[in-house]
């Protein structure tokens, strides 16, 4: 995998690979820290259940197809939309803080979300239809979000609202 994923992206040197099993076919991948890492098609089709890109440039995930992903880190990555990352049925936790994703409008793409991170990102807008996430129990957020009344109607169902301080 590791082979491939150099063939794919000549411009990244020392690729940081790190994996390991889950159960008994599934992968927790761990790509973080690849600052020049765009190409992941040596991805798909894996039994991918954990996939980390933190840090990772703007890795190019569209083309990739990964059925049974369940978590998503792509903190500190220059992503500007949710478009970028596509549609992953089964994905629980989504990790897009510190991204340049301002836009939440497309969330209900992930109708199995039960945790989202979307702190550090400038200028966020919280969208309304977070509101229809069913599933959604938690959400990770900077303390100066001011969309109170979203953030109202997720308290009221329940979702636990954490304010990450620490931003970068």
């Amino acid at each position: 995998l590791k082979r491939c994923l150099e063939i794919v992206n000549p411009e990244v040197r020392n690729l940081n690979l790190n994996y390991t099993t889950l159960g008994i076919s599934n992968l927790i991948i761990n790509l973080g820290n690849n600052k020049e890492l765009n190409n992941l098609t040596p991805l798909s089709g894996l039994n991918i259940s954990v996939l980390n890109l933190n840090g990772s440039g703007r890795p190019n995930i569209l083309p990739i197809r990964i059925d049974t992903l369940r978590e998503l880190r792509l903190a500190n990555t220059r992503l500007e939309t949710l478009d970028e990352i596509g549609n992953f049925p089964e994905l629980n936790v989504l990790d897009i803080s510190n991204t340049k994703i301002r836009n939440l409008s497309d969330i209900l793409i992930y109708p199995k979300l039960t945790e989202l991170n979307v702190s550090g990102i400038e200028n966020l807008e919280l969208s309304p239809r977070l509101i229809w996430c069913q599933k959604l129990k938690k959400i990770i957020i900077s303390p100066n979000i001011e969309d109170q009344d979203i953030l109202k109607s997720l308290i009221t169902r329940g979702v636990i609202i954490n304010y990450d301080k620490q931003e970068k």
